[in-house]
């Protein structure tokens, strides 16, 4: 059984959440203390997510994400939860897999990636009044997939993309539905160390018996490259640290300092379990 592994790292606090797909429509989310390496299960979701349209508040204590079961009541929805429980503290129904999730401009402005006419909550749910919900303003929000939300929120977290690609088709029995020639290319320069910087290679679309997205990874020093071919995800920590996801597994390499990267945690074998959120994620303020 394939394992995909994606992360979100919280931009003003050593935290993380870990989407862990597998089976398909199988995703578990843990909660990841980056500076501690102790992570946390949480639920598991009988559905998709898509990870790439979610975010975190700064201190990563809430999530806002976009999931689909493609069966009635409710086909598809954007939700905030409290990590690493995906229970919904608000949710707003949506219907198609064309835009979802959004982005935390702070603790308390949530932009949803919804059309305006998709921006009613869910029956029982409501929103603090400390907390501010619109739809992003922009030319293509709510309409697009992965981009252009997930755009937004690369170039807000430090990435450039220093090459858009250009996509061909290929023949149905391809190894990849669509490739990228010349890739995609995501440059983000390593904290502290600006002339190190770390690349994001999308090679193309839809790999037969693989994932959606067509992945490798690198890192550029003057006069040396370091490849991560197949990683799915790839990040600096705050302290320049490189962390990335290969395989069911997450992995941190300090350059200059560690001979060989450290597998923190291995997900390769984690199994569905039931569990049920406790009373304080089901609420938006409750302590935990």
């Amino acid at each position: 059984m394939a394992v995909r592994l994606y992360v979100i790292l919280a931009r003003a606090a050593p935290m993380a959440v870990v989407f862990r797909r597998g089976p398909s429509a199988r995703v578990l989310l843990l909660k990841w203390r980056t500076d501690t390496d102790t992570f946390e299960e949480g639920q598991w979701l009988g559905g998709r997510i898509y990870e790439r349209r979610g975010d975190l508040t700064p201190n990563g204590n809430y999530l806002v994400y976009f999931a689909a079961k493609y069966k009635t009541p409710m086909a598809t929805w954007t939700a905030v939860s409290r990590p690493p429980w995906l229970t919904a503290v608000a949710l707003w129904p949506k219907g198609d897999a064309w835009g979802g999730g959004g982005l935390w401009d702070d603790e308390r402005i949530l932009q949803v990636n919804h059309r305006p006419t998709q921006m009613k909550l869910g029956e029982g749910f409501t929103i603090p009044k400390r907390i501010r919900v619109s739809t992003p303003i922009r030319e293509g929000y709510g309409e697009g997939e992965d981009f252009p939300i997930w755009g937004a929120r690369l170039h807000r977290d430090g990435w450039t993309c220093t090459s858009p690609g250009e996509s061909k088709e290929q023949r149905l029995n391809a190894k990849l539905w669509m490739i990228f020639d010349p890739p995609m290319v995501w440059e983000k320069p390593r904290p502290g160390a600006p002339k190190t910087k770390l690349r994001m290679i999308i090679r193309g679309l839809s790999e037969r018996g693989g994932p959606w997205y067509a992945t490798d990874h690198e890192v550029v020093s003057p006069g040396v490259t370091r490849a991560l071919p197949g990683t799915s995800w790839a990040d600096w920590d705050r302290n320049g640290d490189l962390l990335y996801a290969e395989g069911g597994g997450i992995f941190r390499f300090r350059l200059g300092k560690d001979e060989a990267a450290k597998k923190l945690v291995d997900l390769s074998g984690s199994a569905f379990v039931n569990r049920r959120s406790p009373g304080w994620a089901r609420e938006w303020f409750a302590r935990g």
